[in-house]
């Protein structure tokens, strides 16, 4: 298994504990975009496993960028929490 496989099940199992959550309803919104940014980090680092694996530089460049999309989205997810009051970090 390569390291950004790794990477992947670990954004995985992240997003399946908090998918599991029973929150209240106004915070719903915030658990939801979380989990998703957490998924589309999954995804990302798991083509970049796919890509490197079979030495596909485009393939890489593309999920690199999608990695860097997913991060900053991930970012604002944080800072919304925050925002609403929760401890982060």
């Amino acid at each position: 298994m390569t390291p950004a496989r790794n990477v992947s099940q670990a954004y995985d199992r992240a997003a399946r504990s908090l998918d599991t959550l029973a929150v209240a309803p106004a915070d719903g919104e915030l658990l939801r975009r979380l989990v998703e940014r957490l998924r589309a980090l999954q995804q990302g680092w798991k083509q970049l496993s796919t890509a490197a694996s079979k030495h596909d530089r485009g393939g890489y460049g593309t999920a690199q960028t999608a990695i860097g999309r997913a991060e900053k989205d991930l970012q604002v997810a944080v800072r919304d929490l925050a925002a609403a009051g929760y401890s982060v970090g």
